[in-house]
């Protein structure tokens, strides 16, 4: 295999979604229980990690395409080391969310000063200009309406 290539976080995500699930089978087929029981419950686990992974598409909030357009539009152009970059801020954002009790008390406020630590702490780090620092900024502040309906729905 040639060593430039590198796993994309995206395909990195789902081969560890499939390990989970293929252990989480395998676990389950030998417990000591009946054949349907088993089979009840690998169904169940399924649809449980299906779910998941449904709601971590939807809570992540932006498809491929749309996280290049984001890049493109900051930075001006596309490789492999902004888009990760990217994907690590935006779940650097979601985690800081999370992590909030009250999620009724995440404020458009607060959220903008949540991107704009994160992204700045990026910044600093990749001596990124103040121009593209901003643009990327204004791109992830954008998702706040999105960020509060999926608040609201929980």
């Amino acid at each position: 295999m040639n060593d430039n290539h590198k796993a994309s976080p995206i395909g990195t995500a789902l081969g560890l979604a499939i390990a989970a699930a293929i252990g989480a089978a395998v676990g389950i087929m030998f417990a000591p229980k009946s054949g349907e029981k088993t089979r009840k419950e690998i169904k169940n686990k399924a649809e449980d990690l299906n779910q998941k992974a449904q709601d971590l598409a939807q809570k992540f909030g932006n498809n491929l395409e749309k996280m290049r357009d984001q890049v493109m539009e900051s930075f001006g152009e596309i490789n492999e080391h902004l888009q990760k970059s990217y994907l690590e801020m935006k779940g650097d954002i979601i985690a800081e969310i999370d992590d909030i009790k009250d999620k009724n008390g995440l404020t458009e406020d607060k959220y903008k000063k949540i991107v704009r630590d994160i992204v700045e702490k990026y910044a600093r780090e990749k001596k990124w200009p103040t121009d593209k620092v901003e643009r990327l900024k204004k791109n992830f502040q954008k998702d706040w309406s999105h960020i509060k309906e999926k608040l609201s729905e929980e």
